[in-house]
C-alpha cells in the first residue's frame, strides 16, 4: 500500500482519493451546475431518459431544477 505525507501525517491511497476533489472534464460540451458531459449525461431513475443541451453549458436536468 501507497502511503505519503500529508500535513505530517501517513496517507493512503485511498484515503488521498477521498482528500483530491474531483476533477472536471477538460474537452467538450460540460454542464456547469452537474458536469455531465455528452458521454456521461443525468440519467432520469423513473424514465431512464437521458438528458440534453437546453444551452451553452446547461443541461435539461439542471434547468429543470
Amino acid at each position: 500500500m501507497y502511503t505519503q505525507r500529508f500535513s505530517g501525517q501517513e496517507v493512503s491511497d485511498r484515503d488521498r482519493a477521498l482528500l483530491t476533489p474531483p476533477t472536471a472534464p477538460t474537452e467538450g460540451r460540460v454542464c456547469r451546475e452537474c458536469l455531465c458531459t455528452d458521454e456521461d449525461a443525468c440519467t432520469d431513475e423513473l424514465t431512464g431518459e437521458a438528458c440534453h443541451w437546453v444551452e451553452p453549458g446547461l443541461c435539461s436536468f439542471c434547468k429543470a431544477a
